[in-house]
């Protein structure tokens, strides 16, 4: 009887920046439209290197993602659904008035003197001194933010087994992975793709990781990976494939992944990327990696993996198409996988999973156990240790915490991810000439490569992943109309529904071609979650759904996000869109400072506004209501105010000045700023700490 361990912890991991790839934004997702307040004093971070404010934002939802995006370009890096940021004042303005979650963890830091710390590889951390880094901010578990020299930084990366990147040469996109909450796969008992385990080969694998070893050092810097990088290329060619290609990226020189597609018989645009890095290092050992890093483990093992199943898989007809791909430069900072993740980003990819395989030989005992970790969705992390029950004598340890490789590039640019890695960590091995395939043991190589081929071969022949995209309230409290993502005609969908998450009491089987439907005798008031699942003839259901959640109401919502702006001798009006399908109109409310509410506009059917009718020096504030076609009007909207860009107030003095010994205090400062202005028209504003600014309603008042 084989053992399932389960473990959960949280992590972090960072996304390595080359700085020959930009940041392109290729997803457009369909959103509802959504401006945010303040937008117009957004200026891009990209390359600043003026000292900012740096720390976390937390976007909880699709829609709050969208929003984020609006005021970022990028992020540094992730820390499960935290992206580390560089905050200006106008930033956190629209965060909080948009209520997104976010946290200052640096004021005033120098992106290019500021540094993500973390280790590479999977050794202890006892190999670097945190002591002595310069105030160090630990941000995840074993990563930190800690201020340092470029001279520092490299002599770290050179000569430890950590990695220490500026902020300003890390970049990821945000895109928010909403969470899995099923799977149709539990309810199989039988897997035919479970037989092409049998195919693989131990001599097969042995005759891999020796042949890699044999090059002496695949250091990223040295001849030996050319020859390395060409030998793994021929073999791909010799079974078959013919799109076999090197991408290069920039790294103080040109180095080269290695990438072999076997196109989907199917969904050829469903992908599936394999893949594990073929460059090897060592610290501290003579000769030196320019002569000596043998990595039959780290991570020829891993090579192989990746050479042995595209190997088996080479004449199988696959539904998806299956991207294997052996990246370099993974021992001095996941750079050839950060490259690859990136133009996979660029060329707008549709990556459905990662598989990852990183040292995953070495064995200590005949306890045969396997580390399989995955990200937030853990659903092809459960399906691999499943297949790993199933087809092998493997003792699948499942975590939520995926170490640290290649698959960090793809999980922080979004995609789904699975990391095997061998439990008893080869610890003398590691980073060392002491990482010899004598030491490996080549039979629990084999079992790891049979759990790798089942599980890709499963996800190869599912049916995609159905998201739910939209749920439209149709207004009569009773009716809600859900729609899916990636509709596919050859489909068959069904619709499971409840009134708890996760847990669905009824299903609807959607009649062919549409991919719309609307649920009707629902009770008003009342929250439902709706999962949809596609099926095709010739698949496997899906890995796994995702649900969506609406609620049917009678009466139109409130209008979300309101927000009030000055532009020159106006006040512009800004609010998300009303969904409903029943909507009709919205209503302005107005009222100066002191006086009572009154109705401004009406009959409003777009969701801003701008009011020319204001005057200088004076609080206008407004809120909103929506109506729908049978008149019910909602409650208000947040209240929002703010003055109109007249520029006619004469001086404004923005004060920035300390009290206090041997400062005047405060009262005194202002005496004497009114003895220096005398009659001249003039105001005060305070500016009481470093992230505080200006804001443009206060600054459009005056000409001066």
């Amino acid at each position: 009887m084989k053992s399932l361990a389960v473990r959960e912890r949280p992590d972090c991991r960072v996304h390595l920046e080359n700085e020959n790839y930009a940041n392109p934004e290729v997803v457009n997702l369909k959103v509802h439209k959504r401006w945010l307040v303040a937008i117009a004093t957004v200026t891009s971070l990209a390359g600043s290197t003026l000292a900012q404010d740096v720390g976390f934002v937390t976007p909880k939802n699709q829609f709050q993602t969208e929003l984020v995006r609006q005021v970022f370009d990028h992020a540094f890096t992730r820390c499960e659904d935290k992206y580390l940021v560089a905050f200006d004042a106008g930033q956190q303005a629209s965060l909080e008035q948009s209520g997104i979650e976010y946290q200052i963890l640096l004021s005033g830091a120098d992106l290019d003197q500021t540094y993500v710390v973390r280790q590479l590889g999977h050794a202890e951390q006892a190999k670097l001194d945190v002591n002595a880094l310069d105030k160090p901010l630990e941000i995840s578990a074993g990563v930190y933010l800690a201020a340092m020299s470029q001279k520092a930084a490299a002599d770290l990366t050179a000569n430890t087994g950590w990695v220490a990147t500026p902020l300003s040469e890390l970049n990821i996109r945000f895109y928010y992975v909403p969470p899995a909450v099923s799977t149709m796969l539990s309810t199989l008992t039988d897997f035919p793709t479970d037989s092409l385990a049998a195919l693989v080969s131990q001599d097969s694998l042995y005759a891999f990781d020796t042949r890699l070893e044999a090059f002496q050092t695949r250091y990223i810097w040295t001849d030996s990976i050319d020859r390395a990088r060409d030998w793994i290329v021929q073999k791909f060619l010799n079974w078959g494939y013919t799109n076999v290609t090197t991408p290069q990226f920039y790294y103080y020189d040109w180095h080269y992944n290695v990438m072999a597609v076997k196109p989907g018989y199917a969904e050829p645009d469903k992908v599936i990327v394999v893949g594990g890095h073929y460059d090897s290092i060592t610290y501290g050992q003579s000769p030196g990696p320019y002569e000596y890093a043998p990595g039959a483990d780290d991570n020829a093992s891993g090579t192989s993996t990746v050479m042995e199943m595209a190997r088996v898989l080479a004449n199988v007809p696959l539904r998806k198409t299956v991207i294997f791909m052996a990246f370099s430069a993974e021992e001095v900072g996941l750079v050839g996988s950060q490259a690859a993740a990136q133009d996979f980003v660029y060329n707008g990819t549709d990556i459905e999973v990662m598989y990852n395989f990183d040292m995953v030989a070495y064995t200590e005992d005949t306890y045969w156990d396997i580390e399989v970790s995955s990200g937030s969705n853990k659903a092809y992390r459960d399906l691999a240790g499943a297949t790993a029950s199933r087809v092998t004598s493997l003792i699948p340890v499942l975590l939520n915490a995926p170490g640290n490789s290649d698959h960090d590039s793809f999980r922080n640019q979004g995609f789904n991810i699975v990391n095997a890695i061998e439990a008893d960590f080869n610890n003398a091995g590691w980073h060392t000439n002491l990482d010899l395939s004598s030491r490996l043991n080549f039979p629990y190589l084999t079992d790891v490569v049979k759990m790798a081929v089942a599980s890709v071969a499963i996800v190869a022949n599912a049916a995609h992943p159905t998201f739910v995209e939209d749920i439209i309230d149709q207004g009569d409290g009773q009716s809600l109309e859900v729609f899916w993502s990636d509709c596919d005609p050859t489909y068959q969908y069904s619709v499971q529904y409840g009134t708890s998450p996760g847990v669905y009491s009824d299903t609807v089987i959607v009649p062919a071609g549409m991919c719309s439907y609307t649920f009707s005798g629902l009770t008003e008031g009342q929250a439902y979650y709706f999962a949809v699942v596609g099926s095709a003839a010739d698949a496997y259901p899906p890995v796994y759904t995702v649900e969506g959640s609406e609620t049917p109401y009678m009466v139109p919502r409130a209008p979300k996000s309101f927000s009030a702006g000055p532009e020159l001798n106006q006040i512009v009006l800004d609010w998300a869109d009303n969904r409903e399908a029943d909507f009709s109109h919205y209503r302005i409310w107005r009222r100066l400072d002191g006086l009572d509410w009154s109705l401004y506009q009406d009959n409003v059917t777009s969701s801003s506004w701008i009011d020319a009718s204001v005057v200088g020096q004076v609080n206008f504030n407004y809120r909103v209501t929506a109506v729908d076609v049978s008149g019910y009007e909602s409650d208000f909207s947040s209240e929002s105010g703010s003055y109109a860009g007249t520029f006619d107030g004469g001086i404004l003095l923005v004060d920035e000045i300390s009290q206090g010994a041997p400062l005047p205090n405060q009262a005194t400062q202002e005496a004497y700023f009114d003895t220096v202005f005398g009659g001249t028209p003039h105001a005060l504003t305070y500016v009481e700490n470093i992230s505080q600014a200006l804001n443009r309603s206060t600054a459009g008042r005056y000409s001066s």
